[in-house]
């Protein structure tokens, strides 16, 4: 089977000068620039994460970022783990501007008290809203029953004194402190002129002390639960939460590829899970199975959102669907849809000036490599059947490393 043809973007790429890595892509379907950074802040604490929670609030409101605003550009910023983000887009007559302004989230930042104050509440009422979402809860219940404990830069529930912690002192020195030394990635997308964007790319980095020529793998630990179903109620809750877990095949491993497609073929809208639980058994009202990491080290979660009453039968067909596909494998047929999905999805990503910025940040932060944005379809489009087989007994045959049900607590009576 060939999949859908996915020709590798023209990149700059290069090093700023203490090794963060910038990645430069013209594609010029709209007259736009997009500049994403992100570095990462390596085994943070858990007042380490407010503290970031607050810079990145109190960023957005610097002068810089307001300046861009102000000339029509919008700003965001996001924590993905241990991956702090900033991003910006503008009319692609703004790049200078974009990239000193995204640029400038790796430089010391300072704060007033009254600013302190106020970017400390806006962090706060996030994170307290981010800690009552039920997939965040259940987020944090599967790490903890596949790890044994939750690694403070997985943790959904940020809450607490640590948001008491931030001084003036610490918003200033946080890029420098958390970002020297560790792995960073700059990315600009747009209808912009290569050479030219490199060079103003470099002129911003190269002060900086973001990056690292040498990055290597922050790991959670061992993953080694047991699998055993654990059982959680939550108040007020309408819906139960069925998650699992599975180690994941290394990112180099030959059949990684492989394993991205046994992973789609029981997760995507045609995919098994979805098709039977929810499609034709009506159980669920949302499934998915996706690849995912714990910092560094490759996963795979698989989930569904059910009605209470069917947990139980929705938890055992689910079971039963991966234990058969890990039995019996994949079919030809079945291998030519996936193939297709699959590869499809690359190339529609590409295609566009966000998808494009956002696929190079994912393939660069991943540890996947930016050559991978092409290499890593073809290699999909060449996989057979026997492959897709083999990599689903190496993920799925040992079942969940954690599994882990959700359900509301029933109020008691009285």
């Amino acid at each position: 089977m060939t999949g859908t043809l996915v020709a590798q973007p023209h990149v700059l790429q290069t090093r700023s000068r203490n090794g963060a890595e910038i990645h430069v892509a013209p594609l010029a379907t709209a007259p736009l620039v997009r500049v994403h950074l992100a570095w990462r802040s390596d085994t943070p604490t858990l007042p380490d994460l407010a503290r970031a929670e607050v810079f990145q609030a109190h960023w957005l409101t610097t002068a810089k970022v307001t300046a861009l605003q102000r000339l029509g550009g919008t700003v965001q910023v996001a924590r993905s783990q241990h991956w702090l983000s900033f991003a910006a887009m503008a009319p692609s007559t703004l790049v200078q501007e974009t990239i000193d302004t995204v640029c400038s989230a790796a430089a010391s930042v300072q704060a007033g008290d009254d600013e302190l104050r106020q970017a400390t509440d806006r962090a706060r009422r996030q994170a307290r809203s981010t800690a009552a979402r039920p997939a965040a809860i259940s987020t944090e219940l599967v790490t903890l029953a596949a790890l044994g404990h939750v690694p403070p830069a997985l943790s959904t529930q940020l809450t607490g004194p640590m948001w008491d912690a931030p001084t003036e002192q610490d918003i200033a020195s946080f890029a420098p402190r958390h970002s020297t030394g560790s792995p960073a990635h700059l990315v600009i997308c747009g209808d912009i002129t290569p050479d030219r964007t490199l060079e103003l790319a470099c002129t911003a980095m190269d002060p900086l002390p973001a990056g690292t020529h040498r990055p290597t793998p922050l790991l959670p630990g061992p993953v080694n639960g047991d699998g055993a179903r654990q059982e959680h109620t939550r108040p007020g809750w309408s819906v139960a939460h069925l998650r699992y877990a599975y180690n994941g095949l290394d990112r180099s491993h030959p059949l990684f590829p492989a394993s991205l497609l046994a992973t789609a073929a029981l997760g995507y809208f045609s995919g098994r899970i979805n098709s039977r639980v929810r499609e034709r058994l009506g159980l669920a009202y949302r499934t998915d199975a996706s690849v995912g990491q714990y910092l560094d080290h490759d996963m795979v979660f698989v989930e569904a959102d059910v009605a209470p009453g069917h947990a139980d039968t929705a938890d055992t067909e689910i079971t039963s669907i991966v234990d058969t596909f890990t039995e019996r494998g994949i079919e030809d047929a079945e291998l030519d849809d996936v193939i297709s999905f699959v590869t499809g999805q690359y190339a529609l990503a590409l295609s566009s000036q966000t998808g494009l910025a956002a696929s190079l940040l994912s393939y660069a932060t991943s540890g996947l490599g930016v050559p991978e944005i092409s290499g890593l379809p073809r290699e999909i489009s060449g996989t057979t059947a026997a492959q897709v087989t083999e990599a689903a007994r190496l993920v799925y045959g040992a079942g969940p490393a954690a599994h882990v049900v959700v359900r509301p607590a029933i109020p008691e009576e009285g």
